[in-house]
């Protein structure tokens, strides 16, 4: 109540400056820009929007007093958006803030001398005690967002790193384990039957497969071990987990297979051909254990493969290529282990029944060899898969093709610069991109929020103080939406990709040390804008018709994909599936399926519009959205090297522009381009081409100038066309006029003019003018030497066919050549 009281005293008193004795007028209302001042206490300063989240805690502690206390005659604009988007609290009222401040030191203790403190334009005495206590309530507030923020970040990366653990969790890890059971108890129980044998027979092929499935016996152990330790969770040791344990261990077992089982047996093989035994025995015994050692082998082997085939099927993959892809190194270990060890026991059994049917002991020597290169091999091919994937063996391709695609697809994503990946287990890999965030999507998500302030802004007139903490903020909340954005990106991964445990997407940029604002001129502005409306509109079918159109002229095919494809339900559903509207949307998307290299899918989506064209009443169709599909349905033809089926389409489409557009039209030339190239690429055609290159060129000529870069290029192409047509001495004048062209436009050394000096120089030595192919093969090899120097793979050749037609002309070398 005394605090209350306290508060509405000092409420009713008017707002002054109090300086010494002397009293001044309170200053006119100011913006929250300009009203940001600095608390001065014994702490040091903090700036004004932390007093106001602070004077706000103290305010909800003394409600009586808050609510005594005068409102706040300025605009009622947030002191600080960064702080109501920690809070969640609306605008403050910071006149209310600092009496409720100073009715709580008044009721510890009488104010003291007073200090000044503007606070959004209320001014208020404040003691030194009224001092502390909001400096005290600001650092509360600060504590209690700490905390906050602290507890939500924590329970994120608690979430991601649950993620983490489950990548690491060894998948069909109950399977693998029964399998490395199985195999070791059979292993355990087919070697002491061995052993016995060759106790009771002494044959060496028998010593051999007991040393086998002795090894066998030791390298399941060696994998059981492994197995436990790839299976542990990351911890702060092995922050990327124990993956490689599994490649380590199966590695060690590889070494055991080749080192005591290939090479000893090996050894006793040869041993066995130079010093045999000198009697052998074939009793009951022996062909009991061999057939109980192919049973227990064959079962233990049905049950690997079993696995293995399962586990392929879930990967989409034949049993071949998983046990390549080496996706559990213990199961795979176990496949070649028992496979060969069911080789082994019947080329132990041929070895014996050789030997004894013969008489020759040469024949057990062998068998035992035979096992010694199986063991090699087996051995040899499972180091080789280890050492890949403990050096760092990256992602096979086709999931790389898959996570760029993914990347591409997300509107926030311009370009992508770098990728590396490596597998870190047999079920875990890590995944690194280097992207360039597209700033105008960034832009869209917060434009919503700051246009409201920024209209407000522009009512008071106090938009040029307010962009102080405008701006501040925004760039702040473009960075939390790029920080969600890489989150969701790396979510969306996980899910697709359940080996992903680490995602990293770093932000890159090729422009990173330019300003765009300064980068952004007229036209590209024009540009930008038109996007940004696009996107900030995509709901619309018209606004996503556009942001797809941008995307594919501007190469962003995957996202053009998206935007169409959404423009195009809406317009289904609008305008139904066989309106005009839905046709164009059609083209364009069979457009970006084009670009991106399915044709397939490019013709199916481009045949549906060219139907939708044919059925609507041609009144009601815009003849240039026709000459549109009959284009890319040309193009798609020629793609797939069906020219025939693309040179109607192109026809009609060059009839339409050259009709509709005129014939110097930049479409209509591409059109005509178009096809030209189909006529070249036709050789019942060339003669046609001809005519349709010339025009090309004398209507690219008309437009361009004559020396144009393009011009060239239309020239060279009608020499190659000439001379296939067999007109080599019109083709040596299109070159003669080329010539020209192409010093203008690269410089007269250079290796565009070195290329069309050799190919004159071939035209005029197959005219039987060899004295003028020298002259020009000189010169070329001249520039040649400059550009590439005389050791060049393409030089050194070219210098010998010139030395060549010197010596055949009978003509010496020039001096300064060396010899």
């Amino acid at each position: 109540a005394a605090a209350a009281a306290a508060a509405a005293a000092a409420a009713s008193q008017p707002t002054q400056h109090q300086v010494g004795k002397q009293s001044l007028p309170s200053p006119p209302p100011r913006s929250r820009a300009q009203s940001f001042k600095v608390i001065l206490g014994p702490d040091g300063g903090y700036k004004a929007s932390l007093a106001a989240s602070a004077a706000s805690t103290s305010s909800a502690k003394q409600g009586a007093a808050a609510k005594a206390s005068p409102t706040d005659p300025s605009p009622s604009t947030p002191a600080s958006a960064k702080s109501d988007k920690l809070n969640g609290s609306g605008p403050l009222d910071l006149a209310q803030a600092a009496a409720a401040a100073r009715a709580s030191a008044a009721a510890a203790q009488p104010p003291t001398s007073p200090a000044s403190l503007e606070i959004g334009g209320a001014a208020a005495g404040l003691s030194q005690t009224e001092l502390d206590a909001v400096n005290s309530a600001i650092h509360e507030r600060i504590s209690e967002e700490a905390a906050r923020v602290e507890r939500e970040n924590r329970t994120m990366r608690e979430q991601l790193q649950d993620g983490v653990s489950q990548a690491f969790q060894l998948k069909g890890h109950q399977s693998t384990k029964e399998t490395l059971v199985y195999s070791l108890m059979g292993n355990i129980f087919i070697m002491l039957f061995k052993f016995f044998a060759y106790t009771r027979t002494g044959h060496s092929a028998m010593f051999t497969e007991a040393v086998h499935t002795l090894v066998d016996v030791a390298n399941q152990c060696i994998l059981a071990w492994g197995w436990r330790e790839a299976d542990r969770s990351p911890d702060s040791k092995h922050q990327y987990g124990y993956g490689r344990a599994a490649f380590f261990y199966s590695l060690l077992a590889s070494l055991s297979t080749f080192g005591f089982g290939s090479l000893y047996t090996f050894y006793q093989g040869v041993h066995n051909i130079i010093d045999p035994h000198p009697e052998l025995l074939a009793d009951s015994w022996t062909w009991a254990v061999l057939s109980l050692s192919l049973a227990v082998d064959g079962i233990v082997l049905r049950k690997a493969l079993r696995d293995a085939v399962s586990r392929a099927r879930q990967a989409n993959m034949t049993a071949v290529q998983w046990l390549l892809s080496f996706k559990d190194p213990f199961t795979v270990a176990v496949v070649f282990e028992d496979s060969a060890a069911v080789a082994g026991v019947v080329l132990a059994g041929a070895g014996i029944i050789a030997t004894h049917l013969t008489g020759h002991h040469i024949y057990d020597g062998i068998a035992s060899l035979c096992i010694s290169g199986l063991l090699g091999a087996v051995s040899l091919k499972t180091v080789q898969l280890n050492h890949a994937f403990l050096l760092g063996r990256p992602l096979d391709a086709q999931i790389l093709v898959e996570l760029r695609g993914l990347l591409k697809r997300r509107a926030s994503i311009d370009a992508i610069f770098d990728v590396q990946s490596q597998w870190i287990g047999p079920n875990a890999f890590s995944f690194k991109a280097e992207v360039d965030f597209d700033g105008t999507w960034l832009a869209t998500q917060v434009y919503e929020h700051y246009a409201i302030e920024i209209a407000e802004a522009v009512k008071r007139n106090t938009l040029e103080a307010d962009l102080t903490w405008l701006l501040p903020c925004f760039a702040e909340d473009v960075t939390r939406v790029l920080e969600k954005e890489v989150r969701h990106i790396q979510q969306e991964i996980r899910t697709q990709f359940k080996e992903a445990a680490f995602v990293e997407i770093v932000p890159d940029s090729s422009q990173a040390t330019k300003l765009a604002l300064k980068q952004m001129r007229a036209l590209f502005r024009e540009a930008e804008h038109v996007q940004f409306t696009a996107m900030l509109h995509r709901r619309k079918h018209d606004q996503a018709y556009t942001l797809g159109c941008i995307y594919i002229e501007t190469g962003h095919f995957e996202k053009a994909l998206a935007a169409l494809n959404s423009s195009l339900q809406t317009r289904e559903s609008l305008f139904g599936k066989q309106s005009v509207v839905v046709a164009a949307t059609l083209d364009k998307i069979g457009l970006a399926y084009h670009r991106l290299g399915d044709l397939e899918k490019a013709l199916s989506t481009l045949n549906k519009a060219y139907a939708i064209y044919n059925n609507v009443d041609a009144d009601a169709v815009p003849k240039l959205e026709v000459a549109d599909v009959c284009e890319n349905l040309g193009m798609v033809w020629h793609d797939m090297r069906q020219p025939t089926k693309a040179l109607p389409f192109l026809r009609r489409s060059y009839s339409i522009r050259e009709s509709v557009q005129g014939p110097m039209n930049s479409n209509t030339l591409r059109t005509l381009d178009s096809l030209s190239l189909v006529h070249e690429s036709m050789p019942a055609l060339r003669d046609e081409a001809l005519p349709v290159l010339q025009l090309l060129l004398q209507r690219r000529t008309e437009e361009l100038g004559e020396r144009h870069p393009d011009v060239a290029k239309i020239l060279l192409r009608l020499c190659k066309l000439q001379e296939k047509v067999g007109m080599p001495e019109r083709a040596i004048r299109t070159l003669l006029r080329a010539l020209p062209v192409l010093e203008a436009c690269h410089g007269t050394e250079s290796l565009e003019v070195a290329s069309a000096l050799r190919s004159l120089g071939q035209l005029c030595l197959d005219m039987k003018q060899p004295e003028a192919a020298l002259s020009y093969w000189t010169r070329a090899l001249i520039i040649s030497e400059k550009i590439l120097g005389q050791d060049h793979v393409e030089v050194e050749p070219f210098l010998y066919k010139v030395i060549d037609l010197h010596y055949r002309l009978g003509k010496p070398l020039p001096p300064q050549w060396p010899s």
